[in-house]
């Protein structure tokens, strides 16, 4: 399921770009132009096994973006000539736009798919789905001919991904299943449901019918009739730097009245509805739930409670430990056994990551070890962000919806001077983290997206 959140990410920095890029031209900003030196693929020989990784910058006077790929080394692999591109999936195709048409090409820019589709989309297990203006169609791509072949011709709404050898599709509405040889498996006879997920795990799916959640085998036999009223069996962190995705849990949270409780796949009850709210097991051995007190604790899988205190925020576990709130100017931090590492004093506790703690306390960003928090490393800015797992951190001397980042290394100093950015996010892609990011230069006044892998800046507009 990450390349699916790859994609979105990369869809919202497009947008961005282009927020950013009608904000300049509407203002009258001056354009100062600098040289483009770095925008045409290089000479380097290319294998097809290659990671490549999007990048694009706007051109203000004209209005437009153009986008292309580099490899690892920062070096331009396939020219910036298109108006998108999207990463490259586990066969090493991607998805390119061009003249509001899309086409699939290779690492060696060899087209799999002409630019002529209205939609193309990677299914997993090697299936594809591409939709010209009459119709849609379901291809398998062959690895050793480099071909597409087509499996069937079809009229769907929507098309999920692949797990256990099935795929969610959709028309007027309704729901049902094919085989990786697109085949409908399942009847298109269950109600759509946007934004949930209606994958098989472990040889079981939910449906919806008659605003009620239910369960179904692979066989299409009910095993639960619909009547739970929320299910949350997709579940996702926002971190300062990242999101992470939660799926296939064992232990999944739905809603019956307005209680909450735990289920198994196959529906099987766990703990029976008691909580206000309840939330995945994300470091598999607590859940944060909502008690009918209206405040905070974590659960064992058994249902006991963690602590003796309850709180009136809390977050997630992560990476062993979680920041509580006891109020405004009170946050602190407790370890998988309930104690309190950091003391609830804190205007902002974040996220453990790569050993390291940020705490927040009257504007002054502190970088705690977490094994020893009377090491850390001060920065002088109002506002930092959780560490990365690039060697950089992020902060903001503004604060508010115009706030601009700076990036730092890990002893808070400023690097990459002429650079500041409105968005990034990290991400893993092909087993290695990358921070991607807008950077803004004011002084050339270029802006273009770009990458943070390892501590190094891996691509510009221009080469110095």
């Amino acid at each position: 399921m990450k390349n699916r959140y790859i994609i979105i990410s990369l869809v919202v920095f497009l947008v961005f770009l282009g927020i950013t890029l009608n904000h300049y031209l509407t203002q009258g900003y001056e354009i100062i132009y600098i040289e483009k030196n770095n925008i045409t693929k290089t000479n380097k020989p290319r294998g097809r096994d290659e990671t490549l990784l999007p990048v694009g910058y706007l051109e203000y006077d004209q209005g437009v973006g153009y986008w292309g790929y580099i490899d690892l080394d920062g070096e331009v692999a396939i020219s910036l000539t298109y108006d998108e591109t999207y990463f490259f999936d586990e066969n090493y195709l991607a998805v390119v736009k061009k003249d509001e048409k899309f086409g699939l090409i290779n690492t060696v820019e060899t087209k799999i798919l002409p630019i002529e589709y209205e939609t193309i989309k990677y299914m997993g297990s090697n299936i594809y789905y591409y939709q010209d203006e009459t119709s849609g169609h379901i291809a398998r791509y062959d690895n050793n001919s480099d071909i597409m072949i087509k499996l069937k011709d079809v009229t769907y709404d929507e098309v999920g991904y692949f797990t256990d050898s099935l795929a969610y599709v959709t028309a007027d509405n309704k729901l049902g299943y094919i085989n990786l040889n697109g085949e409908v498996e399942i009847e298109l006879l269950y109600d759509f449901y946007p934004d949930f997920d209606f994958n098989f795990y472990d040889g079981f799916a939910f449906i919806y019918q008659n605003n009620k959640f239910g369960i179904i085998n692979k066989n299409n036999e009910v095993v639960l009739t619909p009547q739970q009223d929320e299910v949350l069996n997709d579940y996702i962190i926002q971190f300062d730097y990242q999101k992470e995705h939660f799926v296939n849990y064992d232990m999944i949270p739905y809603r019956s009245g307005d209680l909450w409780g735990y289920m198994k796949h196959d529906g099987t009850i766990c703990i029976e509805p008691q909580f206000l709210e309840a939330y995945p097991f994300t470091d598999n051995h607590h859940a944060r739930v909502k008690l009918t007190s209206g405040k905070y604790n974590f659960i064992f899988k058994n249902g006991h409670v963690l602590s003796t205190h309850d709180y009136v925020e809390a977050n997630d576990f992560y990476n062993g430990y979680a920041m509580v709130s006891l109020g405004i100017g009170q946050e602190g931090m407790i370890n998988h056994m309930g104690e309190m590492i950091i003391n609830n004093e804190y205007d902002y506790v974040g996220t453990v990551n790569q050993g390291v703690i940020l705490t927040i306390d009257n504007g002054h960003s502190k970088y705690h070890r977490i094994d020893n928090l009377d090491e850390f490393v001060t920065i002088n800015y109002y506002l930092g962000d959780d560490m990365t797992d690039c060697r950089v951190v992020f902060a903001s001397d503004e604060g508010g919806d115009d706030k601009t980042y700076v990036i730092l290394n890990l002893q808070g100093q400023r690097v990459y001077n002429e650079i500041t950015s409105k968005y990034y996010e990290q991400f893993y892609y092909n087993n290695g983290p990358y921070i991607s990011l807008v950077a803004y230069e004011e002084a050339s006044n270029l802006e273009y997206y770009t990458y943070i892998h390892k501590g190094e800046l891996l691509w510009k507009v221009y080469k110095d």
